[in-house]
């Protein structure tokens, strides 16, 4: 295609494909550039395009810049929001737990209470019982000397 001679007298430019848009914003202002000098204009005229041409890039490139600063604030902002509202959630969700713990443990405790009250009654009973019987058997026992073996 290109004879030898040719490529010589070319210029390569190389840009990397990962570079985004730092590369692209390079290779505009360096495309910018290369057009601008070689067109048919002065010296002066060329320097005076060239400045009106990079003090636009400039203010592009802060717009950009202020935008890209201004969604980061603004997705930082939500981030904050949700990290919040989750904080919030879970804190809530504790003091239910927390509550239900109480209660529960509450309501055993008088679970327990009414038992060892009820076992406490039952024991006393049967205590009762047991003296009344034993009363009865040694009262018995006494009232009745005729059923003895020693009569016989």
């Amino acid at each position: 295609m290109f004879d030898d001679s040719e490529m010589d007298d070319r210029k390569v430019i190389v840009v990397k494909r990962n570079g985004g848009l730092g590369a692209f914003l390079i290779g505009l202002a360096v495309g910018a550039g290369v057009a601008l000098l070689y067109a048919p204009q002065s010296g002066a005229e060329t320097r005076r395009i060239i400045k009106r041409k990079a003090r636009r890039a400039a203010e592009h490139a802060t717009e950009f810049a202020e935008d890209v600063v201004d969604d980061v604030r603004d997705r930082v902002s939500h981030a904050k929001e949700r990290v919040h509202e989750r904080v919030d959630a879970a804190r809530d969700a504790f003091e239910r737990e927390r509550r239900h713990v109480k209660e529960t443990v509450r309501a055993g405790r008088d679970v327990a209470r009414s038992a060892r009250q009820e076992l406490e009654a039952r024991l006393a009973e049967a205590k009762e019982r047991s003296r009344a019987e034993a009363g009865r058997t040694r009262h018995g026992a006494a009232a009745e000397p005729g059923d003895s073996d020693a009569g016989a």
